[in-house]
């Protein structure tokens, strides 16, 4: 029972007349990774710094980076808002099209083409799980925040969960 057999995957083929087929399949698979539903969380540089903390979002019709990112960055941020975030950068549909990035959150790799052939992106599992927790750490605290009742005094919001009575 421990050995499963998987038919090769391809998730997408891009090609034109110039450029390589991008491609995902079986090669593609690290054995050493863990096959859990992980974001693809990636580093990549940016007016020539390492940032790491990337969320490739293809779901996401907008490219957003937080205010830490920028003030890291030395961007000037008179415009700017803070917002909370695990991540620096979400990079969603606009980027992702511009690059003809192809992510595969199932090989955990993002591939795009380059002048020389087929250029890759290997998702950071740590960093994924890093940043899903300091997200559930976030919204936990939302919710086991404390907010003034009727009389003024403070009462902790939760949720609890009750077995249903069977008729």
């Amino acid at each position: 029972m421990g050995n499963h057999w998987q038919a090769p995957i391809q998730v997408y083929n891009v090609n034109s007349e110039n450029q390589e087929e991008i491609s995902f399949n079986s090669q593609d698979m690290d054995p050493m990774r863990n096959q859990n539903n992980d974001a693809l969380v990636i580093s990549a540089t940016l007016a020539n710094f390492l940032v790491k903390k990337v969320l490739i979002d293809s779901g996401s019709s907008a490219d957003i980076m937080f205010y830490d990112a920028y003030v890291q960055l030395g961007i000037d941020n008179a415009q700017l808002r803070k917002a909370p975030s695990a991540y620096n950068i979400i990079l969603g549909r606009p980027s992702l099209n511009l690059f003809r990035a192809i992510a595969s959150t199932f090989h955990m790799k993002l591939k795009f083409p380059t002048s020389v052939g087929v250029g890759e992106v290997v998702g950071d599992e740590l960093m994924a799980r890093v940043c899903y927790v300091n997200t559930l750490k976030r919204s936990r605290k939302k919710l086991d925040g404390k907010a003034p009742n009727a009389k003024g005094k403070r009462v902790m919001i939760g949720i609890e969960h009750r077995a249903r009575d069977t008729p």
